[in-house]
């Protein structure tokens, strides 16, 4: 991942995802904080997008808070690790976007 290579809302989204998991205590950034982020963004386009869709963004977004609520809690001040599935969704973002020759979105 090339933070340079983002968008700057996607270093938005990533930033204040780390912040909830810092938040909640949990020694891992999953992608559900990632996905809770990206639906709360003022200016997003993933809301958008899925009301588009058809999605129930409120229920989406009631639905990633409770799995966050779900995941270990650890006490102290580390920054969160990536978990082995957000390493895996940002290489595939990678390759997808390197595929079509774009940035991060």
């Amino acid at each position: 991942m090339r933070p340079d290579r983002m968008t700057t809302k996607s270093r938005e989204a990533f930033q204040e995802a780390i912040d909830r998991a810092s938040r909640f205590g949990n020694p891992e950034l999953h992608p559900e904080h990632l996905l809770g982020a990206m639906l709360d963004q003022d200016g997003g386009v993933a809301a958008p997008l899925l009301q588009k869709a058809g999605a129930d963004v409120a229920a989406l977004n009631d639905a990633v808070a409770r799995k966050v609520d779900g995941f270990p809690r650890v006490s102290g001040g580390a920054e969160p690790s990536l978990s082995r599935r957000s390493l895996e969704i940002i290489r595939r973002a990678d390759d997808e976007a390197k595929t079509l020759k774009d940035e991060f979105v």
